[in-house]
């Protein structure tokens, strides 16, 4: 019987919409800004929920223009807003 789960490359782990956000906050948290940018990047179609993380990310650590770059870019590329991004802005 087998227990553990198979390890999946990191390029697999970017496209669970689970995990990614998880790791952005992580990374946030860590105030490793690169690294949250660097992940969202990898997401090939990143969806409300994850652009709303990263407001949040770029929020918490004082990084205010980037934060509304990613909910302009965020509409540009035709995801829309939802009840849960205008209050981190």
């Amino acid at each position: 019987m087998q227990i553990c789960v198979p390890v999946r490359s990191p390029a697999d782990l970017y496209q669970d919409l689970h995990i990614t956000p998880k790791l952005i906050v992580v990374f946030s948290l860590c105030r490793q800004m690169a690294l949250v940018v660097n992940v969202f990047n990898q997401v090939q179609e990143p969806i409300v929920h994850l652009y709303n993380t990263l407001i949040r990310a770029h929020i918490q650590n004082s990084q205010n223009s980037q934060a509304f770059a990613a909910f302009f870019d965020k509409q540009v590329n035709g995801v829309y807003h939802d009840n849960f991004t205008y209050p981190y802005l």
